[in-house]
């Protein structure tokens, strides 16, 4: 049986389909128990690879049409055109690389390529692929706090992308 944490921790009635479907018998767990069957559960479970679900093909095609069609940057002034950024910017925070993109922009880009995913989904697939940080965090332009996903060089790079012209090295 394969579960996220998120869909564990959500609610009972995705673990209850999914137990359901595998062994065709319902369980019935109280509403008060179930914080301790999850902690239960939780401590048993083993982490498995990914699985191509729907959330993590949404997430490859949506990473792959990014790193295809957008362009390296170091002017994090682009940053401010949030839904209409076409441009992976360089932020390196203590010592730390990335290149983020404003969480507007790409929820354009998942409209526009009619993913029919939560955008919340596609961030935990782009999580589990390692293609970015697991949190959206701001980068601040001008005193304007801008919400962005950070991604990883080496996932740029895995994908083609030349990060040398921007004069970073791995």
């Amino acid at each position: 049986m394969v579960i996220t944490s998120t869909e564990l921790v959500k609610s009972p009635w995705r673990f209850i389909a999914l137990y359901y479907d595998l062994f065709g018998k319902v369980l019935d767990i109280k509403k008060e128990v179930w914080p301790k069957f999850v902690e239960y559960i939780a401590d048993k479970a083993v982490e498995g690879d990914i699985e191509e679900t729907g959330p993590v093909i949404a997430a490859d095609i949506l990473f792959e049409e990014m790193c295809a069609t957008m362009t390296l940057t170091l002017d994090k002034e682009l940053l401010n055109q949030r839904e209409m950024c076409h441009f992976f910017v360089y932020h390196n925070p203590h010592g730390k690389a990335y290149f983020v993109v404003p969480s507007a922009a790409i929820d354009t880009r998942r409209n526009n390529k009619s993913i029919h995913i939560s955008m919340e989904d596609v961030s935990a697939a782009m999580t589990a692929r390692k293609y970015k940080l697991s949190n959206t965090f701001g980068v601040k332009v001008t005193g304007t706090n801008i919400r962005c996903w950070w991604f990883y060089p080496q996932a740029l790079e895995e994908q083609g992308m030349d990060l040398t012209t921007l004069g970073v090295v791995l």
